[in-house]
């Protein structure tokens, strides 16, 4: 008896955070015959729906539901000490915790602390607040799991890395655009496939764009409907952004510092997404003045 665990077929997932990340663990949770309710305010409606996955409006219905609570948020001043000791008493009691995706997102004294008390069932965490981490409240919890922050380390894993860093040397040799480059926004390769014929439409879409609006540009609406709405538009964004700024920056405006330009000039930028196409077969996008 000291050995039994819980099924999972049947119990709720709560993903706080549900990018490509959270996405996967959606899917593979479902396989495993959970349900899933998930929680992210950045994330269209559209993609909900396409996954199939009930999205939850508030953190508090996560933490009413959830049997279990799996984190895919970035680190920032936003999530820093996000999961302390008064939301771990707002979840059901013997919820289980997971944290593999950044320290410091879970506060472990207060963690230790729920599930000494009995509220928080146990965690899993492949994270910690500092790190390498020799010493942390919940290491001499026997209903926590730690690993040493091993994130993709498999042997699979490893191989695809030193592939990967061949290929993309030699595809920026060749003239290509690099997939994974760690200065400019960068999107999968299947992805890159697909968008980067469409490279050229975005850039004469910016041009035309400045050309015909007049006035003065402090907030931009760009809108990406049908097939592509699937994608990560972060490349065609800064392919529209680049054509777009190079009116309003002395700079040599590109896509490694366009990020950097934009915020500098105080545009504000919208992105919106949706799988309605209005009667268009591939892919569709367009700026338009914020209203």
């Amino acid at each position: 008896s000291k050995f039994r665990g819980i099924e999972l077929e049947g119990k709720t997932l709560g993903i706080v955070g549900f990018g490509q990340i959270g996405g996967l663990v959606a899917k593979k949770a479902i396989g495993l015959g959970m349900k899933v309710i998930a929680y992210d305010p950045f994330v269209s409606e559209d993609r909900f729906k396409q996954l199939e996955i009930r999205k939850a409006d508030r953190l508090e219905n996560i933490y009413k539901e959830a049997d279990f609570i799996s984190i895919h948020l970035p680190k920032n001043k936003d999530t820093l000490g996000m999961f302390d000791k008064a939301e771990f008493y707002k979840m059901k009691k013997g919820t289980i915790i997971l944290n593999v995706a950044r320290g410091g997102i879970v506060v472990e004294k207060d963690l230790a602390e729920a599930i000494r008390g009995g509220q928080i069932g146990g965690a899993a965490l492949d994270v910690y607040e500092v790190e390498p981490c020799t010493n942390s409240p919940v290491f001499k919890l026997e209903e926590v799991v730690c690993t040493p922050h091993l994130g993709a380390s498999t042997t699979e894993a490893q191989d695809r890395a030193g592939t990967t860093i061949a290929e993309q040397v030699i595809d920026v040799l060749n003239g290509k655009n690099a997939t994974f480059p760690v200065n400019a926004p960068a999107i999968r390769p299947e992805q890159m496939e697909v968008l980067s014929p469409f490279f050229e439409l975005c850039e004469n879409l910016g041009s035309l764009f400045i050309n015909l609006f007049e006035g003065n540009l402090d907030s931009l609406k760009i809108g990406y409907y049908g097939k592509v709405s699937e994608y990560d538009v972060r490349v065609p964004t800064s392919v529209i952004l680049v054509k777009i700024l190079e009116r309003y920056s002395a700079e040599n405006v590109n896509l490694v510092n366009v990020d950097l330009v934009t915020k500098e000039t105080g545009l504000k930028v919208k992105v919106v997404k949706s799988i309605r196409n209005y009667g268009l077969q591939q892919l569709f996008f367009f700026p338009l003045p914020s209203l």
